[in-house]
C-alpha cells in the first residue's frame, strides 16, 4: 500500500477540476459569519444562494443535522431537499460497539439488502425527523485501513436488512437531466465496485486541482460565478472541531 500511495502521489493530476467545487465552512467563514452551529436559516441561505444566484448544478451538504433547530430554517432545508437538487448526508458506523450509535432518523433505503453487495453497519447518525423524508440522502461514513489511511469507501451499506448508497453516487443519481448518472442510489453497485462493496478511490486528481471557496464568499456574493455555475458543489467544513479528519494517500495528517 505504501508503494501504491507513492505512485498515486507521483501521478496525481493537478489540472483544474471543472465539474466540482468545494464550499468550505472553514475558520475564516466562522470568524466572519458567526461561530458554529449556524442557524438552519443560514444553511438554507447558503444552499439557495448556490442554486439560485450562482446556478450550481446540484449541492451536496456534507453536514449531518441530528437535532432540530430554528423551525423556519429547518422547514426551508426540508423544502429544498424535497424540491431542489440538494442531497443531504447521514453517517453509518461500521464499528461494533457495546451500545450501537442510533441518533436521528434514517432516510429511506435504496432497496433491500443484496447478499454480498454491501458493507454491514452497526449504527448510524442521521438527520432529525423533519429531514428524514428527503428523497436524496447519502452515506458519508467510512472505514480507514489499518494504518489509518482512507483508500476505500463503502459504496453500498447494509443496515437492518436494507441497502443505503454513498453520498457521491446519490448526488449524481439525484441531479435532474443528468444523462451520465450511474443511478447507483437505486441499482446494484457492481458496475463500479466489481462486486466488492468497498471501492478503491483512485485519487487521480491532486488536492490542488480542486477549487475551494469559502462559504462566507458565497453568502456575501463575492465568489467568482464561473467557479460555481453549472457545477456540482460539495459543502463541508475544514474547521477543527466541526468534523472528522482522515489521512489519504495524497495527504497524511500530522
Amino acid at each position: 500500500e505504501a508503494l501504491r500511495d507513492a505512485v498515486v502521489q507521483a501521478s496525481a493530476d493537478d489540472t483544474p477540476e471543472t465539474g466540482l467545487t468545494i464550499v468550505d465552512i472553514g475558520e475564516d467563514a466562522l470568524a466572519e459569519i458567526g461561530e458554529w452551529p449556524w442557524p438552519r436559516a443560514r444553511l438554507a441561505d447558503l444552499v439557495e444562494t448556490l442554486l439560485g444566484d450562482y446556478g450550481a448544478r446540484a449541492v451536496a451538504l456534507d453536514v449531518v443535522l441530528p437535532e432540530p433547530a430554528d423551525a423556519s430554517g429547518d422547514a426551508r432545508l426540508a423544502s429544498l431537499a424535497a424540491h431542489a437538487p440538494l442531497v443531504l448526508a447521514q453517517v453509518f458506523d461500521y464499528a461494533p460497539r457495546a451500545t450501537p450509535l442510533a441518533q436521528g432518523v434514517l432516510a429511506r433505503a435504496a432497496g433491500p439488502a443484496t447478499p454480498g453487495h454491501g458493507v454491514r453497519a452497526h449504527g448510524y447518525i442521521a438527520n432529525h425527523a423533519a429531514l428524514a423524508a428527503a428523497p436524496c440522502v447519502g452515506n458519508i461514513g467510512y472505514t480507514p485501513d489499518l494504518d489509518g489511511v482512507l483508500r476505500r469507501i463503502p459504496l453500498a451499506t447494509v443496515y437492518a436488512g436494507h441497502r443505503y448508497a454513498h453520498l457521491a453516487p446519490t448526488l449524481l443519481d439525484c441531479t435532474p437531466g443528468n444523462p451520465t448518472a450511474p443511478a447507483l442510489a437505486s441499482t446494484d453497485t457492481t458496475r463500479i465496485a466489481g462486486g466488492d462493496a468497498f471501492w478503491r478511490v483512485p485519487y487521480r486528481r491532486a488536492q490542488a486541482a480542486y477549487t475551494v471557496i469559502s462559504a462566507a464568499d458565497v453568502l456575501r456574493l463575492r465568489a467568482p460565478a464561473p467557479l460555481l455555475e453549472g457545477r456540482y458543489v460539495l459543502v463541508g467544513s475544514s474547521a477543527l472541531g466541526l468534523g472528522d479528519r482522515v489521512s489519504t494517500p495524497l495527504a497524511a495528517l500530522s
